[in-house]
């Protein structure tokens, strides 16, 4: 049976908050940069983009965005029909980057479906959702920039590493791999569920760390702010506190706990 035991101390927390994008009275979701901008018609199509390969994805703007590792690249969106080609969809090195340059308002989130045959990592910048499913890469990088969530689920991957800059949230489901590394700097939640070797957690600020149900060998965890971690390890745990943030951790892990834990 897995333990609870906790380490805490007194600081300081530091809050960062982005947005882009907003909701008002009627449930208009707005993008602009000065005034309403061009208002959508509610007659929703799908459109496909041809763009040349890619192997990252970066969205800036409130984009509910799917993405699964498949065979064939393809990029669908569906949205208004006289907003639509306002939604750009260029490919800058390896990465696909979804913006637009122009003020919209719609009662319809745009939703962007994309399949791509290699993925090495997803950033989103102000207030966007991003889903992906079925990653197997080497090197797998999540970045969220601002309040959007990234959902990752059915993860294999060697090394994983997830930051998190502002209020948004990373959740990684069912993964297997050898090293995860999470920093928080904000006020940014981070979960995981699945297997690896090692973990290392870096929160500066009030983010929360949730993986408990993520079985790691060895774990080390560093708070700076008023963040709280809960994590398992089954052989070896550093935790270090410097503010009012709290580390519990759970399993059976041998030498190497270091600080003043109490349940």
């Amino acid at each position: 049976m897995l333990r609870g035991k906790t380490l805490s101390v007194i600081g300081l927390a530091v809050t960062i908050l982005m947005m882009s994008g907003s909701v008002e009275a009627g449930n208009w979701f707005n993008w602009t940069f000065g005034g309403n901008g061009v208002k959508g018609s509610g007659d929703m199509v799908t459109e496909g983009r041809d763009v040349r390969e890619f192997s990252r994805i970066e969205t800036l703007g409130a984009f509910d965005v799917f993405v699964k590792v498949g065979e064939k690249q393809s990029v669908l969106i569906t949205f208004d029909d006289n907003l639509i080609d306002l939604v750009e969809t260029k490919v800058k090195g390896k990465t696909l980057k979804i913006y637009s340059d122009e003020s919209f308002r719609s009662k319809r989130t745009c939703k962007i479906e994309i399949t791509v045959p290699k993925l090495e990592g997803v950033t989103t910048h102000g207030s966007g959702y991003i889903t992906v499913m079925n990653v197997n890469s080497g090197r797998f990088k999540c970045h969220v920039k601002g309040s959007g969530d990234i959902t990752v689920k059915n993860v294999n991957s060697d090394v994983f590493e997830c930051d998190i800059n502002g209020s948004g949230d990373i959740t990684v489901k069912n993964l297997d791999g050898d090293f995860l590394e999470c920093r928080i700097s904000g006020s940014g939640d981070f979960s995981a569920d699945g297997k690896v070797e090692e973990l290392e957690i870096r929160v500066h600020g009030s983010g929360d760390v949730d993986t408990r149900d993520l079985r790691a060998k060895e774990a080390n965890v560093v708070i700076k702010g008023s963040g709280d971690a809960r994590v398992c390890a089954d052989e070896s745990f550093e935790g270090s506190v410097y503010g009012s943030g709290d580390i519990s951790y759970y399993g059976d892990p041998e030498g190497n706990v270091i600080g003043l834990f109490k349940k």
